[in-house]
Protein backbone atom coordinates (compact mmCIF):
# COMPACT_ATOMS: atom_id res chain seq x y z
CA UNK A 1 0.00 0.00 0.00
CA UNK A 2 1.62 3.26 -1.14
CA UNK A 3 -1.29 5.73 -1.26
CA UNK A 4 -4.83 6.18 0.09
CA UNK A 5 -7.37 3.80 -1.41
CA UNK A 6 -10.10 5.16 -3.66
CA UNK A 7 -12.32 2.07 -3.37
CA UNK A 8 -12.77 -0.77 -0.89
CA UNK A 9 -9.64 -2.89 -1.31
CA UNK A 10 -8.49 -6.29 -0.04
CA UNK A 11 -4.84 -6.93 0.79
CA UNK A 12 -3.55 -10.50 1.14
CA UNK A 13 -0.10 -12.14 1.24
CA UNK A 14 1.13 -13.65 -2.02
CA UNK A 15 1.22 -17.15 -0.50
CA UNK A 16 -2.48 -17.09 0.49
CA UNK A 17 -4.33 -20.32 -0.33
CA UNK A 18 -7.78 -19.89 -1.91
CA UNK A 19 -10.48 -22.53 -2.08
CA UNK A 20 -13.93 -22.57 -3.62
CA UNK A 21 -16.50 -21.82 -0.94
CA UNK A 22 -17.67 -24.77 1.17
CA UNK A 23 -15.16 -27.14 -0.44
CA UNK A 24 -11.52 -28.17 -0.38
CA UNK A 25 -11.07 -27.41 -4.07
CA UNK A 26 -8.15 -25.05 -4.46
CA UNK A 27 -8.27 -22.14 -6.84
CA UNK A 28 -5.68 -22.70 -9.58
CA UNK A 29 -4.71 -19.97 -12.05
CA UNK A 30 -7.49 -17.87 -10.66
CA UNK A 31 -7.83 -14.14 -10.21
CA UNK A 32 -8.94 -13.50 -6.62
CA UNK A 33 -10.83 -10.24 -6.40
CA UNK A 34 -12.94 -8.33 -3.93
CA UNK A 35 -16.42 -7.78 -5.29
CA UNK A 36 -17.92 -4.60 -3.84
CA UNK A 37 -21.59 -3.87 -4.44
CA UNK A 38 -24.44 -1.87 -3.03
CA UNK A 39 -26.92 -3.79 -0.88
CA UNK A 40 -29.49 -4.16 -3.62
CA UNK A 41 -30.91 -7.02 -5.66
CA UNK A 42 -33.82 -7.78 -7.97
CA UNK A 43 -35.68 -9.08 -4.92
CA UNK A 44 -35.73 -5.60 -3.38
CA UNK A 45 -38.10 -4.13 -5.92
CA UNK A 46 -39.98 -7.37 -6.50
CA UNK A 47 -40.85 -8.01 -2.87
CA UNK A 48 -40.90 -4.44 -1.69
CA UNK A 49 -38.34 -5.30 0.99
CA UNK A 50 -35.85 -2.54 1.82
CA UNK A 51 -32.84 -4.63 2.82
CA UNK A 52 -30.54 -1.66 3.00
CA UNK A 53 -32.91 0.35 5.19
CA UNK A 54 -33.35 -2.51 7.64
CA UNK A 55 -29.60 -3.19 7.84
CA UNK A 56 -28.73 0.47 8.31
CA UNK A 57 -31.38 0.93 11.01
CA UNK A 58 -30.03 -2.03 12.96
CA UNK A 59 -26.45 -0.82 12.60
CA UNK A 60 -27.29 2.70 13.78
CA UNK A 61 -29.21 1.39 16.78
CA UNK A 62 -26.23 -0.79 17.67
CA UNK A 63 -23.38 1.73 17.38
CA UNK A 64 -24.85 5.19 16.73
CA UNK A 65 -25.55 6.20 20.32
CA UNK A 66 -24.05 9.60 21.06
CA UNK A 67 -23.70 10.59 17.42
CA UNK A 68 -25.34 13.95 16.71
CA UNK A 69 -25.59 13.61 12.94
CA UNK A 70 -25.40 9.97 11.87
CA UNK A 71 -24.12 9.13 8.38
CA UNK A 72 -23.77 5.64 6.86
CA UNK A 73 -22.37 3.66 3.95
CA UNK A 74 -23.59 0.13 3.28
CA UNK A 75 -21.59 -2.25 1.09
CA UNK A 76 -21.89 -5.90 0.15
CA UNK A 77 -18.42 -7.47 0.06
CA UNK A 78 -17.58 -10.81 -1.54
CA UNK A 79 -14.26 -12.50 -2.22
CA UNK A 80 -14.54 -14.05 -5.69
CA UNK A 81 -12.51 -15.63 -8.47
CA UNK A 82 -12.86 -13.16 -11.34
CA UNK A 83 -11.35 -15.74 -13.71
CA UNK A 84 -14.15 -18.23 -12.98
CA UNK A 85 -17.38 -16.27 -13.29
CA UNK A 86 -16.98 -14.53 -9.90
CA UNK A 87 -17.26 -17.82 -8.04
CA UNK A 88 -17.20 -17.28 -4.30
CA UNK A 89 -13.93 -18.26 -2.69
CA UNK A 90 -12.41 -18.28 0.77
CA UNK A 91 -8.92 -18.05 2.23
CA UNK A 92 -6.90 -19.87 4.84
CA UNK A 93 -6.34 -16.64 6.80
CA UNK A 94 -7.95 -13.32 7.62
CA UNK A 95 -8.25 -10.72 4.88
CA UNK A 96 -7.16 -7.12 5.45
CA UNK A 97 -9.66 -4.62 4.06
CA UNK A 98 -9.13 -0.91 3.41
CA UNK A 99 -12.28 1.20 3.19
CA UNK A 100 -11.80 4.71 1.72
CA UNK A 101 -12.75 7.71 3.81
CA UNK A 102 -16.21 9.02 2.89
CA UNK A 103 -16.30 12.59 1.66
CA UNK A 104 -15.89 15.09 4.46
CA UNK A 105 -14.21 12.60 6.83
CA UNK A 106 -10.63 11.76 7.73
CA UNK A 107 -8.58 9.76 10.20
CA UNK A 108 -9.92 11.87 13.08
CA UNK A 109 -13.56 10.99 12.38
CA UNK A 110 -15.24 8.59 14.80
CA UNK A 111 -16.17 5.47 12.80
CA UNK A 112 -18.00 2.25 13.68
CA UNK A 113 -18.32 -0.76 11.37
CA UNK A 114 -21.07 -3.38 11.65
CA UNK A 115 -20.85 -6.77 9.93
CA UNK A 116 -24.00 -8.74 9.10
CA UNK A 117 -22.47 -12.21 8.91
CA UNK A 118 -24.41 -15.10 7.41
CA UNK A 119 -26.23 -13.21 4.65
CA UNK A 120 -25.56 -14.10 1.04
CA UNK A 121 -26.93 -13.55 -2.46
CA UNK A 122 -28.39 -17.03 -2.78
CA UNK A 123 -31.00 -16.40 -0.11
CA UNK A 124 -34.57 -15.71 -1.13
CA UNK A 125 -36.26 -12.47 -0.11
CA UNK A 126 -38.01 -14.15 2.83
CA UNK A 127 -34.79 -15.85 3.96
CA UNK A 128 -32.85 -12.58 3.89
CA UNK A 129 -35.40 -10.69 5.97
CA UNK A 130 -35.68 -13.60 8.39
CA UNK A 131 -31.88 -13.71 8.76
CA UNK A 132 -31.69 -9.96 9.29
CA UNK A 133 -34.33 -10.10 12.01
CA UNK A 134 -32.89 -13.13 13.79
CA UNK A 135 -29.12 -12.73 13.46
CA UNK A 136 -27.33 -10.26 15.66
CA UNK A 137 -24.88 -8.07 13.73
CA UNK A 138 -21.27 -7.94 14.88
CA UNK A 139 -19.33 -4.77 15.61
CA UNK A 140 -15.95 -5.04 13.91
CA UNK A 141 -13.18 -4.69 16.47
CA UNK A 142 -9.74 -3.15 16.03
CA UNK A 143 -10.88 -0.64 13.44
CA UNK A 144 -7.85 1.43 12.41
CA UNK A 145 -7.76 4.79 10.62
CA UNK A 146 -4.48 5.67 8.95
CA UNK A 147 -3.12 7.51 5.92
CA UNK A 148 -4.47 4.83 3.56
CA UNK A 149 -8.06 4.50 4.78
CA UNK A 150 -10.19 2.65 7.33
CA UNK A 151 -8.55 -0.70 7.96
CA UNK A 152 -9.97 -3.88 9.46
CA UNK A 153 -9.69 -7.65 9.16
CA UNK A 154 -12.35 -10.25 8.43
CA UNK A 155 -12.59 -13.96 7.75
CA UNK A 156 -16.03 -13.84 6.11
CA UNK A 157 -17.90 -11.67 3.65
CA UNK A 158 -21.43 -10.30 3.51
CA UNK A 159 -23.02 -6.87 4.15
CA UNK A 160 -21.05 -4.26 6.09
CA UNK A 161 -22.43 -0.93 7.31
CA UNK A 162 -20.04 1.91 8.12
CA UNK A 163 -21.46 4.41 10.63
CA UNK A 164 -19.96 7.75 11.62
CA UNK A 165 -20.80 11.09 13.18
CA UNK A 166 -21.05 13.65 10.38
CA UNK A 167 -21.25 16.63 12.71
CA UNK A 168 -18.95 19.39 11.48
CA UNK A 169 -16.55 20.52 14.15
CA UNK A 170 -15.06 24.00 14.57
CA UNK A 171 -11.70 24.68 16.15
CA UNK A 172 -12.21 27.01 19.11
CA UNK A 173 -9.31 29.01 20.48
CA UNK A 174 -8.95 29.97 24.10
CA UNK A 175 -9.64 33.62 23.23
CA UNK A 176 -13.11 32.66 21.99
CA UNK A 177 -14.09 31.87 25.57
CA UNK A 178 -13.55 35.48 26.64
CA UNK A 179 -16.95 37.11 27.32
CA UNK A 180 -15.99 40.33 25.47
CA UNK A 181 -15.05 38.40 22.35
CA UNK A 182 -18.14 36.23 22.60
CA UNK A 183 -20.27 39.39 22.81
CA UNK A 184 -18.46 40.91 19.83
CA UNK A 185 -19.06 37.78 17.79
CA UNK A 186 -22.73 37.85 18.76
CA UNK A 187 -23.30 41.49 17.79
CA UNK A 188 -21.26 41.28 14.60
CA UNK A 189 -18.41 43.60 15.58
CA UNK A 190 -15.79 40.88 15.92
CA UNK A 191 -12.90 41.65 13.56
CA UNK A 192 -13.82 45.33 13.21
CA UNK A 193 -11.16 48.02 13.92
CA UNK A 194 -11.03 49.03 17.55
CA UNK A 195 -11.84 52.78 17.99
CA UNK A 196 -8.93 54.84 19.35
CA UNK A 197 -9.94 56.28 22.74
CA UNK A 198 -9.90 60.09 23.12
CA UNK A 199 -7.02 61.49 25.22
CA UNK A 200 -7.83 61.76 28.89
CA UNK A 201 -8.68 65.27 30.16
CA UNK A 202 -7.18 66.13 33.54
CA UNK A 203 -9.59 68.35 35.52
CA UNK A 204 -8.21 71.72 36.66
CA UNK A 205 -8.78 72.70 40.28
CA UNK A 206 -7.63 76.35 40.10
CA UNK A 207 -8.29 79.32 37.79
CA UNK A 208 -6.95 79.63 34.30
CA UNK A 209 -4.26 82.27 35.05
CA UNK A 210 -0.73 81.12 34.06
CA UNK A 211 1.55 80.23 36.95
CA UNK A 212 4.56 82.22 35.69
CA UNK A 213 2.47 85.41 35.52
CA UNK A 214 1.55 84.99 39.19
CA UNK A 215 5.21 84.56 40.12
CA UNK A 216 6.21 87.74 38.23
CA UNK A 217 3.45 89.75 39.89
CA UNK A 218 4.54 88.49 43.29
CA UNK A 219 8.15 89.58 42.65
CA UNK A 220 7.04 93.01 41.44
CA UNK A 221 4.80 93.46 44.49
CA UNK A 222 7.62 92.49 46.83
CA UNK A 223 9.93 95.02 45.12
CA UNK A 224 7.33 97.77 45.47
CA UNK A 225 7.00 97.09 49.20
CA UNK A 226 10.78 97.34 49.67
CA UNK A 227 10.90 100.71 47.83
CA UNK A 228 7.99 102.01 49.89
CA UNK A 229 9.76 101.15 53.17
CA UNK A 230 12.98 102.89 52.09
CA UNK A 231 11.13 106.06 51.10
CA UNK A 232 9.37 106.25 54.47
CA UNK A 233 12.65 105.95 56.35
CA UNK A 234 14.18 108.82 54.44
CA UNK A 235 11.17 111.09 55.12
CA UNK A 236 11.52 110.54 58.90
CA UNK A 237 15.07 111.81 58.84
Amino acid sequence: MTQPVSSVTAVLPKDTVYTVNDSDVKVVDGRPSLLVDEIVSTDNSASGSDYRGVLVDKAVKLVGEGFQNVATQAKYLDLVDAANGNTWIQTDSNVTIYWPYPQGTDANTKFRLVHFDGLDREMTADEVMDAINKNEPVVVKDLVTDQYGIRFETDSFSPFVLVWDNTQTTTVTEEDDHPDIAEAIANGTWGQPTPTPAPAVVPQTGDNMPVMLLVILAVVAAGAIVVLVVVRKRNRH
